[in-house]
């Protein structure tokens, strides 16, 4: 189960990375691709990179790959792609948005980390699923919204995602207990995911209360920095 385009598209600003879009037909079936086109604008509109062909060796996704230099690519919200999707009996015409960051706001909660912590929930996992990916990547969707809500940008600017481990396990067990209890698996009901749920939320709030932001922009921790507090920002629940 795939859960990369759930997430707002990002690039790493001087790495080599690839951005990607599903291409499907008005009825939403995916289209099966025999070449494509992609050209990128930056935020004012400006072509930045020419009409160039895109990848579709795994159609319907169509991806195109580069090198993200920051003498052509500044570290913005909103660049433009503009993707030509040719196929059997026609073209289509689509736009995504996609963001440069400085760096990416990435986990290091393993499904070790939850199993170690809570050995019985790997017998509760569907028949077929041998991973919490899902669900671990599900809670760190919520987490990252939450701090891009607080930073007005790149949650990337937390400078130690460690900081949200146990936030993140938490959450995760939630959104697991929460599948498991809609299909009454094991005694699971969804007052288990309730109660991980508001315990994940407390230290995600608590973690905002000391925290080192990159507010420069620049991937480096000056001292002014450090120690910063968002225990204002309201969380959703």
């Amino acid at each position: 189960m795939s859960t990369h385009r759930r997430v707002r598209q990002v690039v790493v600003q001087n790495a080599t990375e690839s951005i990607s879009v599903v291409a499907l037909d008005a009825t939403g079936e995916p289209l099966t691709l025999t070449s494509a086109t992609v050209t990128i604008y930056d935020v004012g509109g400006g072509e930045l990179v020419a009409t160039t062909p895109a990848d579709v060796s795994a159609s319907p996704v169509c991806s195109y790959a580069r090198t993200w230099s920051e003498s052509s690519f500044e570290d913005e919200n909103g660049f433009r792609a503009r993707w030509v999707f040719n196929y059997s009996g026609g073209s289509k015409t689509q736009d995504t948005f996609f963001d440069v960051v400085i760096r990416r706001f990435e986990s290091q909660l393993l499904d070790s980390d939850i199993t170690a912590r809570h050995p019985r929930l790997a017998n509760l996992l569907p028949s077929g699923i041998s991973t919490f990916n899902v669900w671990r990547m599900e809670a760190w969707r919520r987490i990252e919204q939450e701090l891009r809500r607080a930073f007005q940008g790149n949650p990337g600017r937390a400078f130690y995602p460690t900081k949200f481990f146990d936030c993140h396990l938490d959450l995760t067990v939630s959104e697991f207990l929460r599948d498991v209890a809609e299909f009454a698996v094991g005694g699971v009901d969804g007052l288990h995911a309730d109660y991980f749920e508001k315990r994940g939320l407390k230290r995600l709030e608590l973690a905002l209360t000391d925290i080192a932001v990159d507010v420069d922009d620049d991937n480096e921790l000056a001292d002014r920095e450090d120690n910063w507090s968002l225990s204002g920002v309201e969380l959703f629940r």
